[in-house]
């Protein structure tokens, strides 16, 4: 799985609609930072201090405060997996930003709204809101907000297997963010440039970016970053069948993961031991964490992992004789892989 990139739309020059108490629309503020500022750990906090936020908001007819809470309600559900309604949430802040003229909020929402498209397979559509993202960041001359609309077209051409299109939107990305001061970003951008280079099978490169990736991730202490890098280490050592160094990583990260909450990025987790431990010939193990996967996949409505963790159950389970149980699995593996891939993308898979 990859990592896509939040942007925060906090800035210091938020309108005082109607008036109301500076006392009132300050706390609305600090709730909505400190929303934010959960977003990659904890992202039930983000959920639970945004409502507080947009109730808040509501109260005392705070547009600004509105638009800020239903973009970190976007990313609360994002993160939790919940697609339709991070794109809902999204779509109301797009809404009262392009009612207030806020060019610079709609533009960044604009952004954040195609990574649930990019989730759900809906590749056309996310570049839609990419491009619009782009051309308003071109017009009011917001060069962050290029920069991050930039690297999720990078995404999207990644999950097409546009491997060197992908990355000369990342390496873009990248050079956008740094020249502008911003370093934040780069522990993932590395590490999904790394992704590709481990498709490419050129190994030494895409350690040298996964161990530079970590190594960001530490030093910021973003444990989300932190797992995911460990996560690209462990995938790594697979490729190279090396199956305890990768273990020994994808324990790690699922160390790291359990403390922050974080449902995505665990997922991945139980997949990837999944696969380790089939690799191992650990059968049982392997059956373990996927069923873990998929249980968690269907809750949260992730396709990917549930059409993942289903064909593998289903060979597994085949070959453990378990024909009726394989044969659900594999239902719901075709069911997934229907509902995944739309229509642009069938051809190609």
């Amino acid at each position: 799985m990859l990592i896509l990139l939040n942007f925060s739309c906090l800035s210091p020059d938020h309108k005082n609609d109607t008036g109301a108490g500076l006392q009132d629309t300050s706390l609305v503020n600090r709730l909505n930072l400190r929303a934010y500022k959960h977003w990659s750990s904890f992202p039930d906090s983000t959920i639970i201090l945004s409502k507080r936020a947009l109730a808040l908001s509501g109260s005392i007819r705070y547009r600004t405060g509105k638009i800020d809470a239903f973009r970190n309600l976007g990313i609360g559900a994002y993160e939790k997996g919940m697609d339709s309604e991070a794109i809902a949430y999204y779509n109301q802040a797009i809404t009262i930003a392009t009612e207030e003229g806020d060019h610079g909020r709609k533009a960044k929402i604009l952004s954040n709204l195609a990574m649930p498209y990019i989730a759900l397979g809906i590749h056309t559509e996310a570049l839609k809101q990419l491009n619009l993202a782009i051309e308003l960041a071109d017009r009011y001359h917001l060069p962050l907000i290029k920069a991050h609309a930039i690297h999720n077209i990078g995404m999207v051409y990644h999950y097409q297997h546009k491997d060197d299109k992908a990355i000369l939107y990342y390496k873009e990305s990248l050079r956008l963010y740094e020249s502008l001061g911003d370093s934040s970003r780069s522990t993932f951008i590395l590490g999904n440039i790394g992704h590709l280079y481990l498709h490419k099978n050129d190994l030494q490169h895409a350690k040298e970016l996964y161990d530079q990736s970590l190594n960001l991730a530490e030093k910021n202490k973003n444990y989300k970053a932190i797992g995911n890098a460990l996560q690209s280490l462990g995938s790594l050592y697979m490729e190279k069948k090396d199956w305890d160094h990768a273990l020994s990583y994808y324990l790690k990260a699922k160390a790291t993961l359990e403390s922050t909450g974080e449902q995505t990025e665990y997922l991945r987790l139980l997949d990837n031991l999944a696969i380790c431990y089939l690799g191992m010939d650990n059968v049982d193990a392997a059956i373990r964490y996927s069923e873990l996967c998929y249980d968690m996949a269907k809750q949260n409505k992730q396709l990917y992992y549930i059409q993942s963790a289903a064909n593998r159950l289903g060979t597994m389970l085949e070959k453990k004789q378990e024909l009726s149980r394989a044969i659900l699995f594999y239902k719901e593996y075709k069911s997934a892989s229907d509902s995944l891939y739309s229509a642009d993308n069938k051809e190609q898979l």
